[in-house]
């Protein structure tokens, strides 16, 4: 697996984008000319991740670095290739370049109300797909933490990996941080 720099010169930009908006729900992307001039800032690394051999596009990640953490905003796999190891060789490779970094991530919460019942908001994930999500996260040494937050009704739980935790007011400092930026660089 080759890892590649995300720039305006990439030459499977298109593919990435038709990823990014096809693996995450429209209210929770930024607009995809704010992740490319964000990604021009030497705290942000877009990376996109290539068979050796093919050159095809298994994924991409997206981290944000702050003082000592390193915020996994997006990470996405090619659909057609879930289920077969590729995430898990993704987020290993991006965990040994971070690995100085307390690796912070927020995903949708396994304690969301069940879809079953109506009660949970439009665009939520399954239950059963949190859970494989969860599931995978923790299958590869990330671990719950006691920090959750909630955005139009959905709940989202604060994962970590690496030396020690975060507290409800570092991840309230890394949105406050990641906001200033999108609203300084006009994105």
């Amino acid at each position: 697996m080759t890892t590649v720099v995300i720039d305006n010169e990439f030459g499977q930009l298109q593919q990435v984008r038709s990823l990014y908006e096809l693996s995450f729900p429209e209210e929770e992307r930024l607009s995809f000319d704010a992740l490319m001039k964000l990604a021009q800032t030497s705290d942000v690394e877009f990376v996109a991740y290539q068979d050796d051999d093919s050159g095809q596009l298994l994924g991409f990640t997206y981290t944000f670095t702050v003082e000592r953490f390193c915020w996994g905003f997006y990470f996405a796999v090619q659909p057609a290739l879930r289920g077969q190891g590729i995430g898990q060789l993704i987020l290993q490779s991006l965990l040994a370049r971070h690995n100085h970094d307390l690796f912070v991530i927020d995903m949708e919460s396994i304690e969301q109300p069940s879809e079953q019942t109506g009660e949970a908001p439009a665009g939520l994930a399954s239950h059963a797909m949190r859970q494989r999500r969860h599931d995978f996260y923790r299958r590869n040494g990330i671990r719950d933490t006691d920090v959750r937050r909630s955005y139009g009704g959905v709940t989202y739980q604060i994962m970590v990996h690496g030396h020690g935790s975060i507290t409800d007011a570092e991840y309230q400092h890394l949105i406050d941080t990641m906001w200033t930026r999108i609203k300084s660089s006009d994105a």
